[in-house]
């Protein structure tokens, strides 16, 4: 017996069930926007998912490539099999990363701050520091790339 898996367009799994008729669905039968395909019952379902895509140029499964260190890829597709590095996604984060930094240190620039004037002038330049580091990050790939400025040591 076989599963039905319904692929998205890069080739991905979408979802899988056991048809109650073998014969609902053919393969390469698009429904929702999602092509049908076949694979053995016998196979883990989770596993499959996790570990194949359908190559629509050859018509066949494949195993899936290991996905590279952190989270900033994604399956490319029927034009490009294999997993694409987003900068995007990663700057996005750091961005976010670097904003609650900023946030944690806002308070350093209220005027009835209890700081000294050095430790004002100290906190504005961390903060200056924290505004320009997305100019370093163009060619980053990773957030351990990042070099954070040390914060003052009554903002830590």
């Amino acid at each position: 017996m076989n599963r039905v898996a319904f692929i998205r367009e890069n080739g991905r799994v979408n979802h899988s069930f056991f048809p109650d008729n073998q014969d609902t669905y053919t393969p390469g039968q698009v429904v929702d926007g999602l092509s049908a395909q076949f694979f053995n019952y016998e196979e883990n379902p989770i596993n499959w998912i996790d570990t194949k895509y359908w190559n629509f140029s050859t018509s066949q499964w494949e195993t899936l490539p290991e996905k590279p260190e952190g989270t900033y890829h994604e399956w490319g597709g029927p034009d490009n099999y294999s997993w694409v590095f987003r900068q995007d996604l990663l700057l996005s984060l750091l961005r976010s990363q670097r904003n609650q930094k900023l946030i944690a240190s806002d308070w350093t620039q209220i005027a009835d701050a209890d700081l000294t004037s050095e430790q004002v002038t100290e906190a504005r330049t961390y903060r200056t520091s924290l505004r320009d580091l997305p100019s370093t990050w163009a060619s980053i790939t990773a957030e351990s790339d990042v070099t954070w400025p040390t914060p003052p040591s009554f903002i830590a």
